[in-house]
């Protein structure tokens, strides 16, 4: 999938995430991209909201002065050599989810330990904003010839008198999020200034981010996921193709995560590290998307990736090197970290 220019948002998705079914557990190339639409076309803008559930500008945030400060239990923050940064904030739809400060500080020192590792760019979490999204989009009309109103409009509207971030963090769940644990999202502020220019089209006006599944399971077999935002265990062993293939496996009740996994639990797994872990890895994905122009063939192992490496030496990196570079080529690290320009 070729990226277009820039409107005003691009939905792709292209999610790392590793699930039960038919899927291998830990697959040597990624997932496939479900399909490329710009979601949320339900006719909404027909309610009337509550006022007090529409904070849309900065008093509304809590402003997070301090960065990512290392704390007694939680991840330590590891710091750029080159002391860049991308400002970043976490946008929560209240009507998904309710994480605590602390616990979006875990998630955040993950992913720019992460982001540090591949790109030696630190993620400088400035904000976390609760609104409930649903609210926003209410207040808006329907977009012409749509019947709904598209996420680009209610992001522009959160965003419209507040201050921007260069990076977004937007836990929402929707059925796209949910079933493949995030994707792509983008959209343009004009007056800002991100110091990451795009780089096809050079715009320093784009917020890049990903929609993502705050409550998503790696490796999470057994469970019944007809409703997606809802999945509800109902077996004792794997089969129909669940934990790579092994029928008959028995689950692991994974006590720090709360879920069942694919026995046995492999906690040397950098998925594995911690529970915000695999989320922070997703919305690193999601984020180095708005970077490469090759869409799912950006992601990790896949022939362009050998392309774009110059070979396949890059696959022998020492262990877990898929999830260490988040399910994406390492070359697409590079071109976000050489995107950077300071604003005039």
């Amino acid at each position: 999938m070729k990226r277009a220019a820039i409107a005003a948002v691009i939905l792709g998705s292209a999610i790392l995430s590793i699930r039960c079914g038919t899927q291998p557990a830990e697959p040597d190339v990624p997932l496939s991209t479900p399909p490329t639409t710009n979601v949320d076309n339900d006719g909404g803008g027909t309610t009337t909201p509550d006022a007090a559930a529409l904070p849309l500008d900065d008093a509304s945030v809590t402003r997070v002065d301090a960065g990512l400060q290392p704390t007694d239990a939680g991840i330590a923050a590891r710091t750029s050599s080159i002391g860049r940064t991308v400002k970043a904030e976490a946008l929560i739809d209240t009507d998904s989810f309710n994480p605590s400060d602390a616990e979006l500080h875990e998630f955040a020192r993950a992913a720019n330990n992460l982001l540090v590792d591949r790109a030696d760019v630190e993620i400088q979490l400035v904000g976390i904003r609760r609104v409930s999204y649903a609210a926003v989009k209410a207040t808006l009309n329907p977009d012409a010839g749509r019947g709904g109103v598209s996420m680009t409009k209610v992001l522009q509207k959160i965003y419209e008198t507040s201050t921007s971030p260069e990076l977004l963090f937007f836990m929402y769940a929707d059925d796209k999020s949910t079933s493949f644990g995030g994707y792509m999202i983008a959209f343009e502020k004009p007056g800002s200034c991100n110091r990451f220019k795009h780089p096809g089209t050079g715009k320093r006006t784009i917020i890049y981010g990903g929609a993502i599944d705050w409550k998503h399971m790696y490796n999470a077999c057994g469970y019944d996921r007809t409703d997606p935002r809802n999945p509800v265990h109902v077996r004792s062993v794997s089969g129909g193709g669940e934990c790579q293939g092994r029928n008959g496996v028995a689950f692991e009740l994974n006590s720090d995560f709360s879920y069942y996994q694919c026995s046995p639990i492999d906690h040397a797994n950098p998925y594995n590290a911690n529970r915000f872990s695999f989320v922070a890895a997703t919305g690193v994905h999601e984020l180095l998307h708005n970077f490469g122009s090759n869409g799912n063939l950006d992601h990790f192992g896949t022939a362009k990736c050998d392309e774009m490496m110059g070979g396949q030496s890059y696959k022998d990196a020492g262990a877990y090197v898929f999830q260490r570079n988040a399910g994406m080529c390492p070359n697409i690290f590079e071109r976000f970290k050489q995107s950077y320009e300071e604003c005039p």
